[in-house]
């Protein structure tokens, strides 16, 4: 079991409900993925460890800002500036994705676009068909053949991605959350909506999305730079309205919020607020306090 896992600056914390946190790795993690046994987590300027039934092993040197487990097994990282790498032997070999390299330095050499130095693959997630990759000031790009080719899916979306999220069972609805709000789209990321019904901030941060119908949404977001006086929010119908949420008796916390979806279930969820991991077994209508005292994280994910 590998617990709730929470990403800091002074490595990775395992926590166990009822026990002390443990350090499981000296390294400054800031992004973390799990799927199906496998666990992967990224430290800038550090690399990328994998954790696959034993200890965490370090299978990829460079700079990660996203990492993630595919449905089907191959390991995906994004990395700055602007690249997309992809295992498909459990992290023993990498190939990059070439091509989307190439694009994206088209792409910056065009007036108006972002220097290459300001960008990077800030998330990964798997619609129908290929892998849709979101890259911060230039959008979302589509590949169907595994990277040979690529086309934009930005339509209506903010092209300063923060991260993206699939839908568990219906990979056509995606979620993409940006420094100027949230977004949804039900056609594979092909067009994108703008959801601002209840939210009463725009700089959106982490998400959690549940399987079944109708779709529940949990959402961080906060006022400014850098992600301060963060909230969080429930949708029960897919982004079109929103609600506020109270842990406690706090609707309001220093910074952004961390979200994670327990994979396993079907209603369980995990914030990490202000030095403290919640958790919520019934799609995050009430939320339990599991730890406090905790030191800043930058990513949360958690197998249990």
């Amino acid at each position: 079991m590998l617990g709730i896992l929470l990403g800091t600056d002074e490595g990775l914390l395992r926590l166990i409900p009822g026990e002390d946190p443990t350090s499981v790795l000296d390294a400054p993690v800031s992004t973390l993925d799990y799927r199906d046994g496998v666990a992967l987590a990224g430290a800038p300027g550090r690399g990328v460890w994998l954790h696959q039934g034993g200890g965490w092993e370090q299978v990829w040197e460079g700079e990660p800002r996203c990492v993630r487990v595919s449905p089907d097994g191959a390991l995906y990282i994004g990395a700055e500036p602007g690249a997309l790498f992809t295992s498909n032997d459990g992290g023993k070999h990498w190939t990059e994705m070439e091509t989307l390299r190439r694009l994206l330095g088209h792409r910056h050499a065009l007036p108006g676009q972002p220097a290459m130095q300001h960008t990077h693959v800030a998330s990964i997630v798997f619609p129908e068909g290929g892998v849709l990759a979101g890259v911060v000031g230039l959008g979302a790009w589509f590949t169907p053949d595994g990277g040979s080719t690529w086309l934009q899916r930005s339509e209506g979306l903010d092209p300063a991605l923060h991260g993206m999220w699939e839908h568990p069972e219906r990979s056509a609805r995606l979620f993409a959350s940006t420094a100027h709000g949230f977004y949804y789209s039900r056609d594979a990321g092909h067009t994108w909506v703008q959801s601002l019904s209840g939210l009463d901030r725009s700089r959106a941060g982490s998400a959690a999305v549940l399987p079944g119908a109708p779709d529940v949404l949990v959402l961080a977001l906060s006022r400014r730079e850098p992600d301060a006086a963060g909230a969080l929010f429930r949708s029960a119908n897919g982004g079109v309205s929103w609600s506020r949420l109270v842990l406690g008796d706090e609707d309001e916390w220093e910074r952004s919020p961390l979200l994670w979806r327990l994979p396993e279930s079907v209603d369980t969820l995990f914030v990490f607020a202000d030095g403290a991991v919640w958790a919520s077994h019934d799609t995050g209508r009430k939320w339990v306090r599991l730890a406090d005292g905790l030191p800043p994280a930058r990513a949360l994910a958690a197998a249990l």
